[in-house]
């Protein structure tokens, strides 16, 4: 049987959702207390760009809400959605065992 991101079993679908590499690194970010585009830039070493349209993925895809305040300066947030919340467990397993399995280090929270 092959799982291919973005199939028609659950498997698929979350890897469809994760897509690549930085948006794993996002959501890792976002779970362990990153909200702010500031916040992740410092983080990852990762283009404005990228960070950009990965962000609208996330939104889009529902693993992630952007939340606008209008105070005395705009000030925009990414919020973690209990879909994102529900990932956990297995995004853990993941990042636990990626140093013993591909012998590179994991991205830590700063």
């Amino acid at each position: 049987t092959v799982l291919a991101p973005g199939g028609t079993n659950a498997v698929g679908r979350m890897l469809g959702l994760l897509g690549d590499e930085w948006n794993l690194l996002i959501v890792q970010q976002a779970l362990l207390g990153a909200t702010r585009y500031s916040q992740f830039m410092a983080r990852l070493p990762i283009s404005n760009s990228v960070l950009t349209n990965r962000l609208q993925a996330l939104v889009r895809d529902g693993l992630l809400e952007r939340e606008v305040h209008t105070s005395t300066r705009s000030r925009t947030e990414y919020l973690v959605t209990p879909r994102c919340a529900s990932l956990w467990p297995a995004l853990l397993s993941i990042w636990e065992c990626s140093p013993r399995c591909c012998g590179a280090t994991a991205v830590a929270a700063r």
